[in-house]
């Protein structure tokens, strides 16, 4: 539970599940420990953190490792007595399948796209072999879910359904935030995510550097933490920008910066469903997004809450279109508040208890 949108999806979930009136209990259990949670979830919550994740690698190594989760998985399990397992991203749900499948219903959920994040050739058969397994699979778009279908659940493609990311959001006053925005100086375009090669926050600061001498009223601001880090501040040098860009660690307040930003930028080369992209959109943010996912066009329409950029798009050339036309983002901004309210965990967590309910009463 250290920050990433998966992670805030699973604590949203269990928040969900143990408000429910039926709801008798719900344990959330992680391979990390949970010394180091940066999601709050409800005390009535019965948190377990194995502390069982490492970085040795190698096949032996890894072989023990996973034989020591799946191990300490079935302890929980037999403390606990679920009467089902919802297990969330690609490695974890074959540990879950393997762990549980056959003692209790296990809904799975892929939260990235496996068409493009692909695993070894180890875990990718154990996907294979794995997947069909699942009670139910939860895609976060339809065209994920088709993918699903098609490569792991031929024999029973109604066990795959797409429900949307979303998210729980403070309540906000948009027009306070619109009026504050207009006098702010400098405008401040922000990134939120994980500082990682697929979030190509390289191709971001290439075009800012063309981009911003145009632009003097406008700072590129990025709020994260990850490998790249080092990396992406001496590029940010090597191009001269670094009095243009400010750098902050991932926060619990990060609604405070979507408050205060003047519009948002995703600029990976693929994504499961981005939750920054919904955060900032409810904040009442336009945004430059990377066709990096399915989820994209399914939230956004080009023109009316931002600007997509396709790829293989002149990115450098969409940046500079996207911030010179202040009443259009404006515009946009407004646009993408009300489109937001539709993946806003009121109206998506009806269609989770559904399919937890369908996982339990249907599975064979």
């Amino acid at each position: 539970m250290t920050g990433g949108g998966s992670e805030r999806q699973l604590s949203c979930l269990a928040n969900a599940l143990v408000n429910l009136p039926t709801s008798s209990s719900v344990a959330l259990l992680t391979l990390s420990s949970s010394e180091n949670d940066r999601y709050v979830v409800d005390s009535r919550i019965q948190r377990i953190g194995l502390g069982l994740t490492s970085n040795r690698g190698g096949l032996w190594n890894g072989t023990l490792g996973n034989w020591s989760r799946i191990r300490n998985m079935r302890r929980a399990y037999r403390a606990v007595q679920p009467d089902i397992v919802i297990s969330f991203c690609d490695s974890t749900n074959i540990l879950s399948l393997i762990a549980f499948s056959g003692r209790v219903p296990v809904l799975i959920s892929e939260r990235s796209d496996p068409r493009k994040q692909v695993l070894s050739k180890v875990w990718e058969w154990m996907r294979s072999w794995s997947y069909p397994r699942a009670a139910l699979c939860v895609a976060q778009t339809d065209s994920v879910a088709d993918y699903l279908r098609d490569r792991y659940f031929r024999i029973h493609p109604d066990r795959v359904l797409s429900i949307p990311s979303a998210i729980e959001s403070p309540l906000i006053d948009l027009e306070s935030c619109r009026a504050s925005r207009s006098k702010s100086l400098p405008k401040v375009l922000l990134f939120v995510g994980r500082l990682a090669k697929e979030k190509r926050i390289d191709r971001l600061l290439d075009a800012w550097a063309a981009v911003c001498p145009s632009i003097p009223d406008w700072h590129l601001r990025i709020v994260g933490e990850g490998p790249l880090e080092a990396d992406l501040k001496n590029q940010t040098d090597r191009l001269g920008i670094a009095s243009r860009v400010d750098w902050l660690p991932w926060t619990e307040q990060i609604w405070d910066h979507w408050r205060a930003a003047n519009a948002f930028v995703v600029s990976s080369d693929y994504e499961g469903f981005p939750q920054s992209l919904l955060e900032a959109m409810t904040a009442g943010l336009p945004g430059l997004v990377t066709d990096c996912s399915p989820a994209i066009t399914q939230v956004m329409e080009h023109g009316t809450h931002g600007m997509i950029v396709s790829k293989g798009a002149d990115f450098r050339g969409a940046l500079q279109s996207f911030l010179s036309d202040a009443s259009r983002l404006e515009h946009m901004g407004s646009n993408a508040a009300q489109r937001a309210k539709q993946f806003q965990w009121p109206a998506i967590a009806p269609q989770w208890i559904a399919a937890i309910q369908r996982a339990y009463y249907d599975c064979p």
